[in-house]
């Protein structure tokens, strides 16, 4: 796996935005801790990792096309970028194709019950919780509707009381 240089490029990519910097490696942290929590060789999937790393790539080019950054806008700017960016680094088809479809669909929870979908989604929402992009209030019904792994669930309890 390439990850220190997908972190590498995220990071370039989004400069001294160092707010969506921390972000994205808050997320991809979680994202690997539930992942090797919850697949039984201790690997998370090589999409997981990467989508966790580039899954908000679309803010900055949504912010300058549109001067906004929507989770529809988020989920349809950042998959072509993701896609450039993991070419580049010699990725194989496959795995940038999921990578594709994670990111394309990372705001939109009814889309999959795919274990690395709903992982990169329950690290989302570790983040924006902790983050205050989601109100504390939400806790609850974030847990019972979204959060499938018993990795997240625990996370998720532990943290947020």
């Amino acid at each position: 796996m390439k990850t220190a240089e997908a972190i590498r490029e995220m990071i370039f990519f989004f400069g001294n935005d160092k707010k969506r910097i921390a972000h994205a490696l808050k997320v991809y942290a979680y994202a690997l801790t539930i992942g090797e929590l919850e697949n039984q060789d201790g690997k998370p999937p090589e999409a997981l990792v990467y989508a966790a790393i580039l899954h908000d790539i679309g803010i900055k080019i949504a912010e300058e096309k549109y001067g906004s950054c929507s989770f529809k806008q988020q989920e349809t700017e950042g998959p072509p970028e993701a896609e450039k960016i993991l070419s580049r680094l010699g990725i194989e088809r496959a795995v940038i194709d999921r990578v594709v479809f994670l990111i394309a669909h990372h705001h939109s929870p009814a889309t999959s019950e795919d274990t690395d979908f709903r992982i990169l989604l329950e690290a989302d929402y570790l983040v924006n919780l902790e983050e205050g992009n989601i109100p504390l209030s939400q806790r609850d019904g974030i847990l019972d509707n979204h959060f499938r792994t018993a990795s997240g669930k625990n996370i998720l309890a532990s943290i947020f009381r």
